[in-house]
């Protein structure tokens, strides 16, 4: 696979999570990024954060007592086409 610069790699902690849950993720260039919750069906539930973002190491927190107990897919998305996705399950 070719390394392109647009990279971005994540993880969510802790895992099942409930109240404040971190997203930890390292780019390898300044960019925009938008993390977003999505429900298995696809549906968008939670916006967690848009904004520019300078490279290295970044986390980002938010409650998941906002969500239902379940299974969700937080995506992470840069604007020059970096994606990572994390399955995470809320169990409040």
């Amino acid at each position: 696979k070719e390394n392109t610069n647009n990279s971005i790699s994540s993880n969510v902690y802790p895992n099942p999570a409930n109240g404040i849950t971190r997203i930890d993720f390292n780019m390898m260039q300044t960019d925009n990024v938008n993390i977003e919750v999505y429900n298995l069906v696809g549906q968008k539930v939670m916006d967690i954060k848009n904004g520019g973002f300078a490279a290295g190491e970044h986390s980002v927190y938010f409650n998941a007592n906002d969500l239902s107990n379940g299974v969700y897919i937080i995506n992470i998305n840069t604007s020059n086409g970096g994606k990572s996705s994390n399955k995470i399950i809320v169990a409040n």
